[in-house]
């Protein structure tokens, strides 16, 4: 009996050396063409999207607050002056107030505010102008 598991194990060991040895030695293909291309084209922006922010800074949460929401409205105010729709689209982005903290990290003293209004559309040239105007 041990001489047929010992057959047994020695063509388990040959069968596997000959499933790996012929994935080694695979010819190399012969007569493969492989084509490769590519393109680009320029294209003129179709829309554009312009973020104008403004912060403020100050030691008391609210008072930074409402000077931010006063300057967000003044600009949404003269900014819908110019909005037409599909052409300049005006409306408020992202608005935070985050802390200020002293040297050593443990006690707040102040606060920074920051507001932003968003012009999108596909006259870049009334953008530009209404940007123009809201900035200080």
């Amino acid at each position: 009996m041990n001489r047929l598991f010992s057959k047994g194990l020695t063509a388990v060991c040959v069968a596997t050396v000959s499933i790996a040895a012929p994935a080694q030695l695979l010819p190399v293909p012969q007569d493969v063409l492989t084509l490769s291309a590519s393109s680009s084209v320029e294209v003129q922006y179709d829309v554009i999207a312009m973020t104008m922010s403004a912060s403020r800074e100050g030691s008391d949460a609210s008072a930074v607050q409402s000077q931010l929401r006063q300057a967000v409205d003044a600009a949404l105010s003269e900014a819908r002056k110019a909005q037409r729709p599909g052409q300049i689209e005006v409306r408020t982005g992202a608005f935070s107030l985050t802390p200020r903290y002293g040297n050593r990290g443990t006690s707040i003293t102040g606060w920074i505010g920051t507001g932003e209004v968003v012009l999108e559309g596909r006259d870049m040239a009334a953008i530009a102008q209404v940007a123009g105007r809201l900035a200080p």
